[in-house]
């Protein structure tokens, strides 16, 4: 007899705007259809594979695209793993800053969400264009801030890498990160991944990639 599993990711691939960068499995298309469509089949599957998990769940993980845009949806597909949910169990929600505000930060709270992993990517406005990010700076520290004062698990991601970023950029983007105290900072080195449209601007010179002993 298989392991039952003690952790699960779930994936919403859905964004308010597709990076230019990014090669994960996501769409900006919300229509109304679409969602009730992924949402329904999500269920039904997570409905149908209860027996592979385990009793009590340690981990419970919404990636994307941006979870954190779907409040009301995600309370009906948590309402399936509620059996299975304890006060010890990890409950993990990928947000934007620009989708991090207290009311929105309570009703994930309320939810039973107890961690929260905050796609910053970069406090400089200039890395955020490069970046194609539909976030700013100012969206950013507002996030941070409620989410250091609140005195809840947390983690940033930072890019690093990206066209036109310099020594000192990137210099002054670990400080602004440290600054919050985060428990955790995942920093990932920008790459071009084939079929994005960051690829495209590749070839054609408009973009041009980091060394990477640098």
């Amino acid at each position: 007899m298989s392991q039952l599993a003690d952790s699960i990711y779930i994936h919403i691939p859905f964004c308010s705007f597709a990076c230019h960068y990014c090669d994960f499995s996501k769409t900006a298309d919300q229509s109304a259809e679409l969602l009730d469509n992924y949402f329904s089949v999500l269920s039904k599957d997570l409905g149908s594979r209860l027996g592979e998990l385990a009793p009590k769940l340690k981990t419970v993980y919404f990636g994307g695209g941006t979870p954190g845009l779907f409040t009301d949806r995600l309370t009906r597909v948590l309402e399936y793993l509620s059996e299975r949910v304890t006060s010890e169990t990890e409950q993990t929600i990928e947000v934007n800053p620009n989708n991090l505000n207290p009311q929105s930060f309570a009703a994930w709270r309320a939810m039973g969400f107890n961690r929260f992993s905050v796609g910053v990517q970069s406090f400089d406005p200039v890395g955020l264009k490069v970046m194609t990010r539909d976030h700013n700076t100012q969206s950013t520290h507002s996030a941070l801030s409620i989410l250091s004062e609140a005195k809840v698990n947390w983690s940033l991601d930072l890019i690093y890498g990206w066209h036109g970023q310099s020594h000192k950029s990137w210099l002054k983007d670990l400080d602004a990160a440290l600054a919050y105290k985060p428990p955790h900072i995942s920093m990932y080195s920008l790459t071009y991944e084939a079929g994005t449209p960051y690829a495209l601007q590749k070839r054609r010179g408009v973009l041009v990639e980091q060394d990477q002993e640098q």
